[in-house]
């Protein structure tokens, strides 16, 4: 994995040259000194891997590391669908699910520089089966897809893909299923938002990660569920926007940062 990431820093900077800093998004969280990673769900085998000292070693520059959530939320905040927010929240939804919330362009740092592990938040009445992302990670997604009637879908991108309308304006059964799929999805994703919405009060929130482009199917079921339950005493809802950067936004933040010191 230092390998890999070594190569592509490589290949980013254009060969022999050498970038002047660099900050490596990565998911999961981090130690104190932003030096390791103490916990990543799908890449075990780089917790405890002093990731950090060993870039930088081998590259010569300063090199930083940040929660790829914190570097997408940036990347909106200052470049993005969050710019008129003074508040962000920003959700992932991808292999994993990821949040962050940015005040005036910044990521606030709870614990282990993220505002908590949201993955773990339940979401129902069973506290390991109705986990976030269990749920809303894009093997939930295709559970949920399979279990509606959809055969042969291995991603959130085939079940956005059959819920297309049909060449003739009409809806054939298995994009009825699959448009099924997003609603129950979007039902619980409208759940998380309306959890972290009260604790955290934002102005807006974004939608990104890969499974940010299905948010024409996702997102209105999302505002309705967060609008039928939102306390009337703390005003409207915040409105809820896809990411204006997609799955690119984590890698432009960090650049961002990279650019201008103490972003992140």
């Amino acid at each position: 994995m230092v390998a890999e990431i070594l190569r592509a820093i490589k290949e980013a900077a254009g060969g022999n040259q050498r970038p002047e800093a660099v900050i490596v998004a990565v998911p999961g969280f981090l130690d104190e000194n932003r030096e390791t990673l103490l916990q990543v769900t799908h890449l075990p085998e780089l917790v405890g891997v002093p990731l950090r000292a060993d870039l930088e070693s081998q590259i010569g520059v300063p090199v930083r590391l940040e929660t790829d959530a914190n570097a997408a939320a940036v990347a909106e905040a200052r470049l993005g669908s969050g710019q008129n927010a003074q508040r962000l929240l920003y959700v992932s939804l991808g292999t994993g699910v990821g949040a962050s919330l940015c005040i005036d362009g910044h990521p606030v740092r709870v614990s282990h520089h993220a505002i908590g592990h949201v993955a773990q938040i339940p979401l129902g009445g069973d506290l390991a089966r109705d986990k976030t992302e269990r749920q809303l990670s894009a093997r939930g997604i295709v559970r949920r897809a399979r279990a509606a009637g959809l055969r042969g879908v291995v991603s959130p991108q085939d079940v956005y893909a059959r819920a297309r309308v049909g060449v003739r304006g009409s809806l054939g059964p298995e994009a009825r299923r699959a448009r099924k799929a997003w609603r129950e999805t979007g039902e619980i994703l409208g759940r998380l938002i309306f959890i972290l919405g009260t604790l955290f009060r934002p102005d807006a929130v974004v939608i990104g990660g890969g499974t940010s482009a299905a948010a024409p199917l996702l997102l209105p079921t999302a505002e309705r569920h967060i609008r039928r339950h939102w306390p009337t005493y703390m005003g409207h809802p915040p409105a809820i926007h896809p990411a204006t950067h997609g799955r690119w936004a984590g890698a432009l933040g960090a650049a961002y940062a990279a650019q201008r010191a103490g972003a992140l």
